[in-house]
């Protein structure tokens, strides 16, 4: 009996202190004002604008860091970003002039359950995401269902981030659960479903998007994001799909493949755990 109370206690603790971490990042990301206004009109106040600069604790581990470094090398992402103004030729010379930027539009799907411990990293580096690609040219779905931690408020307090950032946004949180008779394969793509469903509305309304970013609960850092975008634009790609990878082996410090029961290769055949085997 003890130990359940102190179980009980502990959670309880738990819940709290994310509820807490979450207000604070929100409070102190809407107070944050950088001196450069974006050279792009916007409709999005100045003041809210290039909020996020810092990286989740995660992202910024040394190994991580040099990890970046490499994926940036010669501005890889640099056409991505929403003032990128490329160079070319004026007519009869060959002098270069700015041309527009191509403004591409981007819609960001995710799906969410249980995850308080991980949100508030997910949230941090989405933002960054969110800072590069220029909030004006994101729309953000998520849809989040039967979580029975704090994740429900902690994605109702980032909603209001994202009002201020005058990101258009639809975060819907819902009680429901999975019923036992339904498989559970089927009852995911319902869930992901919910989350693309405001793309039907943005299509009668005239809106088209150039990219579709679907996300869940694996742990990302900025750049990996848009080194999908990246990868999606250099190989012409339909779909575009990431490697997510777990820790194990025997001391637990090995590197893994973590989805091997739906990864395919291109010729169809599974994954294996090991980074060799790939």
């Amino acid at each position: 009996m003890i130990i359940k109370k102190f179980a009980s206690f502990l959670l309880k603790k738990r819940i709290i202190f994310a509820i807490i971490f979450v207000f604070i990042f929100v409070r102190l990301s809407l107070n944050v004002i950088y001196s450069q206004v974006p050279e792009e009109k916007s409709n999005i106040n100045s003041t809210y604008y290039n909020l996020v600069r810092e990286s989740a604790p995660l992202c910024k581990t040394p190994k991580r860091i040099s990890y970046d470094a490499l994926l940036e090398q010669g501005n890889r992402y640099i056409k991505f970003h929403h003032e990128y103004k490329p160079l070319a030729p004026k007519p009869n010379s060959t002098e270069p002039g700015v041309v527009q930027p191509v403004k591409h539009k981007y819609f960001f799907a995710m799906n969410l359950y249980n995850n308080q411990e991980i949100i508030p990293h997910l949230l941090q580096e989405l933002l960054r995401v969110f800072e590069y690609l220029g909030p004006q040219n994101i729309y953000f779905s998520l849809y989040e269902n039967g979580s029975g931690d704090s994740s429900k408020y902690i994605l109702s307090m980032f909603k209001v981030t994202l009002d201020k950032l005058g990101i258009r946004n639809i975060v819907s949180v819902d009680r429901e659960q999975k019923p036992k008779s339904v498989h559970r394969i089927e009852y995911l793509a319902k869930l992901r479903n919910k989350a693309l469903e405001p793309l039907e509305t943005e299509s009668l309304n005239g809106r088209k998007y150039d990219k579709i970013v679907f996300m869940n609960d694996v742990v990302f850092c900025r750049n990996d994001i848009l080194e999908l975008l990246y990868q999606s634009e250099h190989q012409q790609s339909d779909m575009t799909c990431p490697l997510d990878f777990d820790t194990g082996g025997p001391d637990g410090r090995e590197i893994l493949f973590r989805d091997t029961w739906v990864a395919r290769d291109l010729g169809g055949e599974s994954f294996h755990k090991g980074l060799n085997d790939m």
